[in-house]
């Protein structure tokens, strides 16, 4: 180890900052075991904790692959204990409602539910005033504060632009670390991406991973597609639930309508006021992703009279606005009648049924096998994934009726999966970026919703462009390595890393030995003492920024000064004191090469 002493090094700026991170590996040899289990610890997990790689040794490769292709087969009794602290976890949007709110809120929010934007439209804004100010502030405990206050509704509790969706978050994050489950929360990630939704209600988004993605992920892809389908949030997603009959086809069916349940006609007609003030009619929306996205990708073979079809027969498929206000329904009062003809296939005039019969057909087609099989490659191979994995990944999808795990069997059994060429060519998201962190660091969170830990997840994945569930556009983030790295992002994982092994997150507790024995074992060179005084002075820098008003890479030499001086002397003191091996594993961690998987 290198002395503690303080090394005076010029100061350095971003361009600098990526090359300090530029460690070298060594030539250290290791069995031909190791880098094939590193490699699948990688891939289909989110990298290896201390003891993994041994583990999977003794266990054996591939009685671990396979034992991860069958998740329900693997207790995961510490996943549990972590996320036991959230009432949401086995709740669905019915009773996420009525859990967090009193009576007189339920009945509220029941009223506001297919057109919460409208009515709360001053409220939100009003909230977003707050919230956003509080957010720039870095005030955990002013959002903290707001999340727990039930009288506030979801759509008042703001990040810039997004509520802060804190327990579907925080859990998520939490199995994601901790999990032996490994491959389904990849697999859990992937979906919410190909599935994405942007509706800004904590509610539904946690009832549509809980419901929807999450026991969907390893089973039929058909399925989970008829899952996505029939949810609240995707109808408000994609404007599904507004598309309609034409206004005055739906009037005159009016004259003579009996609603359900036996309700009372006047009432039932209130209720569905929301439809008939805001549709325009037929929207595309849906129809058009459906194909586009979900199943048949954008060279499947389909038309815009494809899309004008499948979007007639998807009117209906709408929410109740009445006692199970929220949940899915299909209407026939808006729905187009008569036959529909998708890709040269005509589905017979059967209300709800032509919708199902559509999807059963999209999960089925030739040109859906291969999307996906693309797509799951792309994620375990390569940006660029070899065509005969994705061929043999389709033909199993065919044969198989599309069950993902035996897709993704083909995939991961491949020479071209297990190939050296494919090992580290892969650039991790945020996401996987900071929660293979966690777990290098054999990390113990301390599970108290709303805790500086998450928060400083929560942020960090927004400054690194991946804000959680907040992707605006339906295709979800992107998978390939180029839209993830850059000069300035390299150096905010780097600091990044440096909090986490600093110690100064509260809650949180790395086992940095641990984490640098695992990185030696890897093959990772032990930073250079100058690259060590480097990273001293990065920690000193961010001190400086916190004591400053300007930001720490457009900050010159006296800005930095004044700034230094203005830090607090206890911070400068814990940056020069800190431990040799907090800042060799935060090197570690922000290392070019710790960015691939």
């Amino acid at each position: 180890m290198t002395s503690k002493a303080r090394v005076a090094v010029p100061m350095i700026g971003l361009a600098a900052a990526a090359a300090l991170l530029a460690t070298s590996t060594t030539a250290q040899q290791v069995p031909t075991q190791r880098p094939q289990i590193t490699h699948l610890l990688n891939r289909i997990g989110y990298g290896p904790r201390p003891g993994d790689i041994e583990r999977v040794r003794v266990m054996g490769y591939e009685a671990y692959l396979e034992q991860q292709l069958n998740p329900a087969t693997i207790p995961d009794p510490v996943a549990d204990a972590k996320v036991r602290g959230y009432g949401i976890r086995q709740m669905d949007y019915a009773q996420l409602l009525a859990d967090d709110r009193p009576a007189a809120a339920i009945a509220v929010r029941r009223r506001e539910t297919p057109i919460r934007k409208a009515m709360f439209a001053e409220r939100v804004a009003a909230g977003d005033a707050v919230m956003i100010q509080a957010a720039e502030a870095d005030s955990t405990r002013a959002i903290a504060g707001a999340l727990r206050n039930p009288l506030v509704s979801p759509r008042v509790t703001r990040q810039p632009d997004r509520p802060f969706d804190g327990p579907v978050f925080q859990t998520r994050l939490l199995r994601a670390v901790y999990s032996e489950r490994q491959l389904l929360e990849v697999m859990v990630d992937f979906w919410f991406n190909h599935f994405n939704i942007r509706v800004g209600d904590p509610y539904l988004l946690t009832d549509w991973t809980q419901q929807v993605i999450r026991p969907h992920a390893m089973g039929k892809f058909q399925d989970l597609l008829v899952a996505t389908a029939t949810h609240p949030a995707m109808l408000l997603y994609l404007d599904n639930w507004l598309s309609a009959a034409p206004k005055e086809v739906i009037q005159e069916r009016l004259k003579s309508w009996k609603p359900a349940h036996g309700e009372n006609p006047a009432l039932a007609a209130r209720h569905l006021a929301p439809y008939f003030e805001q549709s325009q009619g037929l929207n595309e929306n849906y129809g058009r992703e459906l194909m586009e996205l979900h199943t048949l990708g954008v060279d499947g073979g389909y038309t815009q009279q494809d899309v004008q079809e499948v979007a007639k027969a998807f009117t209906g498929w709408t929410m109740t606005g009445g006692r199970d206000d929220g949940t899915f329904q299909f209407l026939p009062l808006i729905h187009v009648s008569g036959d529909k003809t998708v890709l040269g296939r005509t589905f017979k005039s059967g209300g709800k049924d032509e919708g199902m019969a559509i999807l059963q057909m999209l999960a089925r087609h030739p040109s859906t096998a291969h999307y996906i099989s693309f797509k799951l490659a792309r994620r375990f191979i390569a940006d660029e994934p070899p065509e005969n994995v994705v061929t043999a990944a389709a033909q199993t999808f065919l044969d198989t009726d599309g069950d993902i795990p035996s897709v993704l069997r083909t995939i991961l059994t491949s020479e071209e999966f297990r190939a050296s060429a494919s090992h580290e060519v892969k650039i991790k998201k945020p996401w996987e970026m900071v929660i293979s962190s966690f777990r290098a660091l054999d990390a113990d969170i301390d599970p108290v919703p709303d805790s500086p830990t998450m928060f400083l997840a929560f942020t960090t994945l927004r400054a690194l462009g991946e804000p959680f569930a907040n992707h605006e556009a339906p295709d979800g983030y992107p998978e390939v390595g180029s839209a993830w790295i850059s000069t300035n992002t390299l150096f905010q994982r780097l600091e990044f890393a440096m909090k986490l092994t600093s110690g100064e997150v509260e809650g949180l507790k790395v086992n940095t030995e641990a984490a640098a024995n695992l990185f030696r074992t890897l093959g990772y060179d032990t930073p250079s003492e100058e690259q060590i005084a480097e990273a001293r002075l990065l920690l000193a820098r961010r001190a400086a920024r916190s004591a400053g008003s300007g930001a720490m890479g457009m900050m010159d030499d006296t800005e930095m000064s004044r700034g230094m001086s203005r830090a607090d002397p206890n911070t400068q003191v814990a940056v020069e004191a800190m431990d040799e091996l907090a800042v060799i594993t935060a090197l570690y961690l922000g290392s070019p090469r710790f960015q691939k998987r």
